[in-house]
């Protein structure tokens, strides 16, 4: 169907991550605190994209993209892709795009959590804990839709985020 045949069907999953590493701790400190860390550092994943009009004639604009670019981009030829993408931009009176906006989105995060035990009488105890999420406030940015349209004046602009930096206060009773 469409641009979709080999060997034009090349590109890499939209859920390929080069690197996943993520680190998780819990320490014991003074004054019966314990302090519990995570951390993940994923790399980007690549973009599927399309050209967001009919190339090939056949009434379909879905999967179509211009001669020599793969349905993902970001991965590898990132120049390549670039000339590609911009050579059909101008060609439909677009402003060509920075290689910037090809650069893959990694997503970092570190979580942490202090809690403190404070023992009752009997078997109970209250367990106080604060956590922060995000704690460093990275910006991550949210996943593009399934397939980003070359044809847009938005065209791989991120305009969305995952949550900021969140800080939470509890209390658990144990009884």
């Amino acid at each position: 169907r469409g641009t979709q045949r080999t060997p034009d069907e090349k590109g890499y999953n939209l859920t390929d991550q080069r690197h996943n590493l993520t680190l998780s701790g819990s320490f014991t400190l003074p004054w019966d605190l314990q302090l519990a860390a995570i951390v993940k550092l994923i790399s980007g994943s690549p973009f599927r994209v399309q050209a967001g009009f009919d190339i090939d004639g056949d009434l379909s604009i879905q999967n179509d993209r211009p001669a020599g670019l793969p349905s993902s981009v970001g991965r590898e030829r990132v120049d390549d892709s670039l000339r590609i993408i911009n050579e059909l931009r101008v060609s439909r009176g677009l402003a060509p795009i920075d290689k910037s906006l090809l650069k893959l989105d990694p997503f970092r995060t570190v979580d942490l959590r202090l809690t403190k035990v404070v023992r009752l009488p009997g078997t109970r105890r209250i367990e106080v804990l604060a956590e922060a999420f995000n704690l460093l406030n990275a910006v991550n940015y949210q996943p593009f839709t399934p397939n980003q349209n070359i044809n847009s004046a938005a065209f791989l602009v991120r305009n969305s985020a995952r949550d900021a930096r969140q800080v939470q206060l509890g209390a658990r009773l144990a009884f």
